[in-house]
């Protein structure tokens, strides 16, 4: 059975050229976004974020590349190992995703019928436990039956291949209970790139393509805007006002003229589509004008987590495990100067190794770019999942850290699997 390796897309996709488009992504949503800013950037925070950046790319730079041809190459494997690693992930998916039902629904008492804020303090509250734990690890699963799906044309019939992308879309229940779009954004990144990956969908200007990009914009936008005018409707507060009031709007507040815009057209069927705008390039763009603020609140600390804040996950579970009285998110809120805004990859970076964070960037990007290779050169079909994954977490590095939380279980539970089953897949290619 033959599966797809579209190296010419993977050139692309290396981590160097992907954290360098999240640079651009965010200086074009500063110029379009309908905003005035507030200023807080200083040299030590610049310098910081520009030479993090410089350093990832120089650790990339360490494994030198050349483009190989064909771009589409087609490697052999056994339909049976294939057949197996998809069964056995789509079941540990499908375990985490019911672990986690249980978990938020009996164990942590949410429910649909409550306030999104409500269910945010019972969230917050019945966190860390065991079974959410384990939940979360294998949840991450649900990527891998779509992604072989994807990438072998001929391994099921379009009824398997729904059910794994409804899987996913399982996996995504608490953005209902919460009204949070965050819970939403590594999927539907996710699975954007691995339809481009597999060219389901193609860089061409077609009537089809034209369609898909139209779809795929107003449903993003009806799930962006809905969610977060649910979540205002619960704490009474008027969506034409919170691009102005809240906090991710502190530091930049939009325009008057778009604010009278928004009340104008706030009974109007246009409202969803101009408050989305408003939204997206709204938390587009403050977090790198938080970062100068947490940034120095941590210094004013003095305090570094030395790695135990960017993966919290892991201390939480160390901590379970030999019962020690040590809450690392209080400690992570107590040094946030800004508590639940975004203030990108950074704040827990530094939070965590401070200017030595640079050199730990640099490490970070030789790993990156290792694996990388491993997939492109070396045709280790297993480490997709993981660089797609990565290039979610490099293409937001300016609006938070995606590597930490789900994506530290995301990650581990890819490079688990990538390992068990490294030598079960690959026989020849052509």
């Amino acid at each position: 059975m033959d599966v797809i390796l579209n190296r010419g897309f993977l050139y692309n996709l290396r981590p160097e050229r992907i954290i360098l488009l999240a640079v651009v992504y965010t200086i074009i949503m500063l110029i379009i976004a309908p905003v005035k800013i507030v200023n807080t950037l200083n040299f030590s925070s610049i310098a910081y974020i520009v030479l993090c950046i410089l350093a990832f790319c120089l650790g990339t730079f360490m494994i030198r590349t050349k483009k190989i041809y064909p771009k589409i190459t087609k490697i052999k494997v056994d339909r049976k190992n294939l057949v197996r690693i998809y069964n056995i992930t789509f079941c540990l998916g499908l375990i985490g995703i019911i672990f986690r039902y249980i978990d938020l629904f009996l164990y942590r008492g949410m429910s649909l019928d409550n306030s999104s804020l409500d269910n945010l303090d019972l969230a917050a509250d019945g966190s860390g436990n065991m079974l959410s734990v384990i939940a979360s690890m294998l949840v991450s699963c649900v990527y891998i039956p779509f992604t072989l799906d994807m990438i072998c044309n001929n391994l099921h019939q379009i009824k398997e291949k729904v059910w794994s992308f409804v899987l996913i879309v399982l996996s995504t229940v608490s953005s209902l209970l919460t009204s949070s779009r965050f819970t939403i954004i590594t999927p539907l990144i996710y699975c954007i790139i691995l339809l481009y990956y597999s060219e389901k969908v193609k860089f061409k200007i077609t009537f089809k393509n034209a369609a898909f990009a139209l779809i795929m914009t107003i449903l993003v936008v009806i799930i962006i805007s809905s969610l977060f005018i649910r979540r205002l409707n619960d704490t009474h507060i008027q969506p034409s006002s919170v691009v102005t009031i809240s906090g991710y709007s502190d530091k930049v507040p939009a325009t008057p003229g778009y604010q009278q815009l928004l009340s104008q057209n706030e009974d109007r069927w246009i409202f969803p589509y101009l408050f989305a705008y408003a939204n997206i390039t709204q938390y587009s763009t403050h977090a790198i004008f938080e970062f100068p603020v947490v940034k120095k609140y941590v210094d004013e600390k003095g305090d570094y987590f030395y790695g135990s804040a960017t993966f919290f996950v892991i201390t939480k579970f160390i901590t379970k495990i030999f019962n020690l009285r040590y809450d690392i998110m209080n400690n992570i809120k107590e040094h946030n100067a800004r508590p639940g805004i975004w203030s990108t990859f950074f704040f827990l970076w530094y939070l965590d190794y401070g200017w030595f964070g640079i050199f730990m960037m640099f490490l970070f990007g030789y790993a990156t770019k290792k694996i990388w290779v491993g997939l492109y050169n070396n045709l280790k079909i297993l480490y997709l999942p993981i660089i797609i994954y990565v290039t979610v977490i490099l293409l937001l590095i300016l609006q938070l850290n995606m590597l930490a939380g789900q994506g530290t279980f995301a990650l581990c539970t890819f490079s688990v699997i990538a390992f068990l089953f490294k030598n079960n897949l690959k026989e020849k290619y052509y």
